[in-house]
């Protein structure tokens, strides 16, 4: 359940950025910060994260 708990939210994050909600996408980021996963499942949000991230620094 928490994978797909951190899946949404890391999925909600990049929707948000995509529509320049800054306050959504940082509440999701650390709603997913305090999901308890392995290093390994953190892993696989951070690719899609970090596409978010640069998703944002296009549109400043």
């Amino acid at each position: 359940m928490p994978l797909e708990r951190a899946r949404a939210l890391a999925a909600r994050a990049e929707l948000a950025v995509a529509l320049g909600d800054e306050t959504r996408a940082r509440s999701a980021r650390e709603e997913l910060q305090r999901i308890p996963l392995s290093e390994e499942e953190r892993a696989r949000f951070r690719e899609e994260l970090e596409a978010a991230d640069a998703l944002a620094r296009t549109q400043r």
